[in-house]
C-alpha cells in the first residue's frame, strides 16, 4: 500500500474508534441516568409511604419508617415494593401498623 493510503486508512480507523468510544460513553451516561431516576422514584415513594403511615397511625416519620421496614423484612419484600404497594392502596396502612405493634 502507498503511504497516502495507509494514512487514510489510519485516519478512518481513528475516526471509527472515536465514534465507538463516544457511543459507549453516551450509553453509560444513559444507564446511569436511568439508575439515578429509578433510585429517586423509589426514595420519593418511600417518603410518601412514611407520610401515609405517619398520618394514619399518628406516629412520627421515624416510627413510620420502622413499621414499613419491619413489615417488609418479615415478608422478605423490598422496602421500595412495600412502599409502592402502600401508596397504590394494595396494602392498608393499618395492616403495616398493626403488624409492627404486634412484633414489637
Amino acid at each position: 500500500m502507498r503511504e497516502q493510503d495507509i494514512r487514510a486508512a489510519r485516519a478512518l480507523a481513528d475516526t471509527a474508534t472515536i465514534g465507538i468510544l463516544q457511543e459507549r460513553a453516551i450509553h453509560r451516561a444513559d444507564l446511569l441516568t436511568e439508575q439515578l431516576q429509578g433510585a429517586l422514584i423509589k426514595h420519593v415513594t418511600i417518603e410518601q409511604a412514611k407520610g401515609v403511615l405517619a398520618q394514619a397511625g399518628k406516629v412520627d416519620m421515624d416510627q413510620a419508617f420502622q413499621a414499613l421496614r419491619s413489615y417488609g423484612r418479615h415478608r422478605s419484600t423490598r422496602l421500595s415494593d412495600v412502599a409502592r404497594q402502600l401508596v397504590n392502596g394494595e396494602i392498608r396502612p393499618q395492616s403495616i401498623l398493626t403488624d409492627h405493634i404486634s412484633r414489637g
